[in-house]
């Protein structure tokens, strides 16, 4: 039978064989417990809603979802309250608030069901965890699971959310605020069960993907809550997200976030030095012929004098005016040599070579690119959106000038950068040096990567170029995970 199944705001359809079949495909298609579940089905003659149990159900027939006793699933895309950011060096004082926060909850009488299956007493942590037993056909197609064409183990989305719905039921008898360690004991007692499902691209640990899976799974089921515990737990740790609209409509100055520099070079003088190298490289860059030596030594000299003022919000156009040197190709990528320890230009060029190139669907990627690709211009680097769903707007413009506010390669006939409607080297001599570019200007400028093209930028950056400090996304380690 073909159903369609009416949750909050959300319509789905499920095949099932018979009316027993019912709950649990309703259970796993909107991550559910059977047990909260109360299902009906649509009666054409009484022209309303039945219990299932009391109910003819046909083909083609619809049924609508409720839950009782406890909270809704996250499943309802639409709710959009603000979620709960907790920095790391909180996690050990939060967890102890969690706890006594719940104690005290216990004596609380109350009629909401949200209240009620908050305010419950969770379990103890065992000193051994250990992951609940999977239901026998989950266990065989674990067992199952075969290496890809790369030679890695591919793990189907399907099953991947069946594993991260059973443990986050069992770990949310234990608390609705999971530690790092918590995190860390249940994704480890499940590699050590099941060796097959660890990543197999994740230099630091081999759950890297089921703890960003499980942490955001948490992150979805708390957001749309509204118990005093979740709201307690939110005017102490969390922090407000910038509305969307705005931050899509700020220039690149407004884009701005700190992030450490573990490279820069410990060569900072008084005020009146620093102003002295600063006009040293000012009428440098005047000449036909700049000294390249002079110019090397006071950019370094002023280094973290630059970093101090890019980190405190200057704006493009004033460190532009001050070290004019950063409108040039060659002194951008030494100031990203300077920054991140290593060439970024032969990373760059060595990355065409990478085996990720067999990942690129092209038939998504614009004629326009395709043409390049065609031409030699570009290569299969140019598709790499296409591997995430993204957009080019903020990654390669084909024409004469690119208004984001965010850097873009462009090309016309020759490659430049541009950034804030500012051009940066007019005579890039080609795509490598270009891609090249484009990252180091993030990193120079200390902006943030767009959210329309924020996979492929963290991909390229982290597996291909190998650089220090990257955020991975949760896309782009499941994407490199089938990645020798």
């Amino acid at each position: 039978m073909r159903l369609l199944v009416t949750f909050n705001t959300n319509n789905k359809i499920i095949n099932v064989c018979t009316k027993e079949d019912i709950p649990s495909s309703v259970a796993l298609k909107f991550d559910l417990a059977p047990e909260l579940l109360n299902i009906q089905c649509y009666d054409k003659e009484f022209t309303d809603w039945v219990d299932l149990s009391d109910a003819d159900v046909k083909d083609n027939d619809r049924i609508r979802v409720l839950v009782t006793e406890k909270v809704q699933s996250v499943c309802d895309s639409s709710i959009t309250n603000d979620s709960l950011t907790v920095d790391s060096s909180e996690r050990d004082v939060m967890d102890d608030s969690v706890e006594s926060l719940l104690d005290s909850s216990e004596s609380i009488v109350t009629n909401d069901p949200v209240e009620s299956s908050l305010s419950r007493s969770y379990r103890r942590w065992p000193v051994v965890y250990n992951i609940p037993t999977f239901p026998q056909y989950l266990v065989q197609r674990i067992k199952h699971l075969v290496p890809g064409s790369a030679g890695n183990i591919v793990i189907p989305s399907r099953l991947r959310k069946e594993i991260r719905t059973i443990l986050f039921q069992d770990l949310l008898q234990y608390t609705l605020y999971p530690t790092a360690r918590q995190y860390q004991e249940v994704c480890s007692a499940l590699i050590r069960n099941y060796p097959v499902l660890k990543d197999n691209n994740e230099e630091n640990s081999s759950y890297g993907s089921w703890h960003i899976a499980l942490k955001q799974k948490f992150n979805e089921y708390r957001r749309p809550l509204q118990a005093k515990l979740v709201n307690q737990m939110k005017q102490k740790y969390g922090t407000k997200r910038r509305n969307v609209i705005e931050e899509e409509e700020t220039s690149s100055s407004r884009c701005k976030r700190a992030r450490a520099d573990n490279f820069c070079p410990d060569l900072v003088g008084d005020q009146h030095s620093i102003d002295n190298h600063i006009k040293d490289i000012q009428q440098e860059v005047k000449k036909r012929e700049p000294n390249q030596v002079t110019l090397l030594d006071r950019m370094k000299r002023t280094h973290q004098h630059r970093r101090n003022q890019i980190l405190e919000g200057a704006q493009l156009s004033e460190i532009l005016l001050t070290y004019p040197s950063l409108w040039d190709a060659q002194w951008m990528l030494k100031e990203a040599e300077t920054l991140i320890g290593f060439d970024i230009l032969k990373h760059t060029t060595q990355s065409r070579y990478n085996i990720a190139q067999g990942k690129i669907k092209w038939p998504k990627v614009p004629e326009t690119i395709q043409g390049l690709l065609g031409d030699g211009v570009v290569d299969w680097r140019a598709g790499i959106p296409s591997m995430f769903g993204e957009g080019y707007d903020n990654f390669l413009h084909i024409g004469e000038v690119s208004i984001s506010p965010y850097p873009t390669m462009v090309y016309n006939l020759q490659w430049s950068l541009h950034l804030d409607g500012l051009v940066f080297s007019k005579n890039i001599e080609s795509f490598d040096e270009a891609l090249a570019l484009l990252i180091a200007a993030h990193w120079i400028f200390n902006i943030k990567f767009q959210k329309t093209i924020k996979h492929t930028l963290t991909f390229i950056s982290s597996y291909l170029l190998k650089l220090p400090g990257v955020e991975l996304t949760n896309s782009v380690v499941r994407t490199t995970n089938m990645l020798p």
